[in-house]
């Protein structure tokens, strides 16, 4: 190759990483709203499209994702650090903010953090759904936050839980691929490449630490060590963490029986312990779900019971689900099928649902599945060989093209940056004013019997509190109570603040009227933006 060829070809190579790079800037920073980092990937596309008529686009796209790698390799690891705390603060930031500027609802987040509030005083109530928290979700594990609310009652412990819980389980999968444990691959790129998916670009993950709160997303550090300390033949860890998973919410026996069909299918000394975790997680769901909540719900069947399983309702919705799950692993738990079975049962229990937030991929239910993914590829990686897969993608044209698709698809399934969270989560100066006047409220009615208002659940800790919930067509007095059966409560103040989110309440305006037309109401008059009503 002549020195003009290569200084051409150098340049073609810095061009395809400046516009990677433009890309990533664009879509992190947010930088005019949530599509604009689509400018610059459709450069990119052309020319990508110009190299491939040239019959350049294979030694091009092999010499940029060669220096990539290069650079990745020599990258110093103090610079991925000031990234981590960087990233790590801006998660922080968004949790704390969205309190503040009430994107918090009182479900899930208002409502956990009241069950947690209620265990830090000695029991076990959701005062929400008035009735045994162990009956709506078997969550035991929050007893650990409450410690928490000991020190100071707030909800920023159990958000903040989520997050550090979050941040952990990406620094074990980063390590156990640095330094080769329990079958991960020890490999800095793998590393790098498992860590950016974790922490910036598998939606799944990244929009459930978006999600409020649900006591999984404190599940993927416990799963990552149960099954490094399975391959370690620690067991007196692994014996103590899986039992401890089980507390985390009911359907966690899914891990139990997809580390049960792991090790079946790994080698014959394995599968004892392979049938004893399969028929663990049997049982473990079937006691806690059919037994243990109907036990604290009074003889009444879970909420996610019989009514929402649905294994034909959708179809092609949930097989493009489980596509686009894949997709950002390159299929490899799906090609590596032995290790990847461990996150069948978990992706399972969301194919069989027929709500469908279940398996868009938008909300908290993929934590504990993507988790296992994430695993099954880490251990599947030492058994790819990457330069043959490589070169036959390089090598053909329609391979090309295919690659080409792919990875303008995976750029398409990108999520929000934390970036982008924190922006939408800055309080207003009206936010600021009615968290003060909350606070006043909260002081001076202390051991009072409210109703709040939706997305002022999460401010209160206390536990005579009520969700004011209005329908369309009904009296807003009469309909706040949430559809369980329950003794007559008697409701001290009704608090409302029209300035923010009306979510749960069909009219705002027809709300107050409702409220200011009863004779035995009487509206507080020292609050310039709460609306607060007095029952004589």
């Amino acid at each position: 190759m002549t020195d003009k060829l290569k200084i051409s070809q150098w340049k073609q190579e810095n061009r395809v990483i400046t516009l990677c790079c433009a890309i990533l800037f664009v879509w992190w920073s947010g930088l005019g709203g949530s599509e604009l980092y689509g400018i610059p990937s459709l450069f990119l596309l052309f020319y990508l499209l110009y190299l491939g008529q040239q019959g350049k686009f294979s030694t091009v796209c092999q010499g940029a994702v060669l220096k990539m790698q290069n650079f990745f390799i020599h990258l110093n690891p103090k610079w991925l650090k000031i990234l981590f705390i960087i990233h790590s603060c801006l998660w922080a930031g968004v949790v704390i903010l969205r309190y503040y500027s009430f994107n918090l609802w009182t479900f899930d987040a208002g409502l956990h953090s009241n069950i947690i509030y209620n265990m830090s005083q000695g029991e076990f109530f959701s005062s929400y759904l008035y009735v045994n928290n162990l009956g709506d979700h078997f969550t035991p594990i929050l007893v650990f936050i409450s410690l928490l609310y000991k020190i100071v009652p707030t909800i920023h412990w159990m958000m903040l839980s989520k997050v550090t819980a979050y941040l952990f389980a990406g620094v074990l999968l980063y390590r156990a691929c640095l330094k080769g444990e329990g079958g991960f691959p020890k490999n800095k790129l793998a590393a790098i490449w498992l860590a950016g998916l974790w922490f910036l670009f598998y939606a799944p993950i990244v929009n459930s630490v978006r999600y409020e709160f649900q006591a999984s997303s404190l599940a993927p550090p416990l799963i990552i060590i149960a099954f490094l300390s399975m391959q370690k033949k620690k067991w007196w860890a692994f014996a103590f963490t899986m039992v401890l998973l089980l507390g985390v919410k009911e359907h966690l026996g899914a891990v139990w029986i997809g580390f049960g069909a792991y090790k079946l299918l790994q080698s014959k000394s394995d599968r004892k312990l392979g049938i004893f975790l399969i028929l663990g997680g049997i049982l473990s769901i079937y006691l806690v779900m059919y037994q243990v909540m109907p036990f604290f719900r009074d003889g009444r069947a879970a909420w996610s019971g019989g009514e929402r399983i649905g294994p034909f309702v959708d179809i092609p919705p949930k097989i493009l689900y489980f596509i686009k799950l894949l997709i950002p692993f390159l299929f490899i738990p799906l090609i590596f099928w032995k290790n990847g079975i461990m996150a069948m049962p978990a992706i399972g229990i969301n194919l069989i649902s027929k709500l469908a937030t279940m398996y868009s991929s938008h909300y908290h239910y993929d934590d504990v599945a993507a988790t296992l993914l994430f695993i099954a590829t880490a251990i599947s990686i030492p058994h790819c060989n990457f330069k043959k897969i490589k070169q036959a993608l390089f090598v053909s044209q329609k391979k090309q093209w295919a690659l080409l698709v792919l990875f303008f698809f995976s750029i398409g399934l990108l999520p929000y940056s934390n970036l982008r969270f924190l922006k939408k989560a800055i309080p207003t100066n009206v936010d600021w004013q009615i968290n003060q006047e909350l606070e006043a409220f909260d002081r001076s009615t202390k051991g009072s019997y409210i109703a709040v208002q939706d997305v002022l659940g999460a401010h209160f800790n206390r536990k005579k509190i009520e969700l004011i919930i209005h329908r369309k067509g009904k009296n807003c007095v009469d309909s706040f109570r949430h559809s369980l059966n329950r003794n007559p409560i008697s409701v001290e103040y009704y608090v409302l603040a029209p300035a923010v989110s009306h979510y749960q309440i069909a009219d705002m305006q027809q709300c107050l009227r409702d409220f200011s037309e009863r004779k035995d109401m009487q509206r507080l008059d020292n609050y310039n933006h709460l609306v607060i009503f007095k029952q004589s």
